[in-house]
């Protein structure tokens, strides 16, 4: 199911009436620059990567397609997923983006818990053409994922870093920060299970201290996270899962 950010926002009821000012100019901007500008940060599951790239000349912004909640899936088939970032505000000038961690929880580490039926069983190299992280001339980033794949069970615990030059925004404003691929197990019984992020993704920058989350940082912030629906159709989008 294609999942835009305007049904993201549309689905946050209890949202302020300044919030709600600022979704509505948001919303009714036809210019992508501008209101990326003006929206809240969006960090995502995207569940189906089609439409995610990067240009890889140093220059111009990556390219995201529809952000997609929901993958349907038969037992024993695969999928490919993206944790991405859209709309971040501008950093201060030295404080470009170098690096994110992220945790992944499913089957019994959800609330309630649900069947184990996920298994993460590859990841991306780093590439100019898919990642964020290795936009900027002199940047080549690094996977820090310290698990074995196959990950059958929870949590997946996910980084990458640029360990050479980081990403300032402007023009660096949204992308794919990690790509990976998970298979449903051939005996999962028909249903839709959460795959969600455990906690805020946590993005550091330079002349930062520590971490430096995104959520807090920034206007306002959409966590948004994933499900797969096996054998099922895909539901329509509520926030939170």
């Amino acid at each position: 199911m294609k999942t835009t950010r305007k049904a993201v926002l549309l689905a946050i009821g209890s949202a302020t009436v300044t919030a709600l000012a600022v979704a509505a100019l948001w919303l009714s901007s036809g210019q992508a620059d501008i209101a990326r500008a003006q929206g809240p940060i969006l960090f995502a599951l995207d569940m189906d990567p089609t439409g995610n790239s990067c240009p890889g000349d140093g220059v111009n912004d990556c390219t995201l397609g529809a952000v997609d909640q929901c993958v349907q899936v038969s037992p024993g088939a695969s999928f490919s997923f993206d944790v991405i970032l859209d709309d971040l505000p501008p950093h201060a000038p030295g404080q470009g983006l170098f690096a994110i961690d992220f945790e992944l929880v499913w089957g019994g580490s959800v609330s309630p818990p649900e069947a184990d039926v996920i298994d993460i069983t590859a990841r991306t190299n780093i590439s100019p053409l898919v990642h964020v992280l290795q936009q900027a001339a002199g940047s080549w980033a690094l996977l820090n994922d310290p698990q074995a794949l196959p990950r059958q069970v929870p949590p997946y615990v996910g980084a990458s870093g640029d360990m050479g030059t980081d990403e300032p925004n402007p023009p660096w404003t949204h992308g794919t920060f990690w790509r990976g691929a998970a298979t449903v197990s051939a005996a999962a019984a028909p249903g839709v299970y959460k795959f969600r992020f455990d906690s805020n993704p946590l993005t550091y920058t330079v002349g930062a201290i520590g971490p430096y989350n995104e959520c807090t940082a920034g206007p306002g912030c959409i966590l948004q996270h994933g499900l797969v629906a096996v054998d099922k159709a895909c539901p329509s989008v509520v926030l939170p899962i």
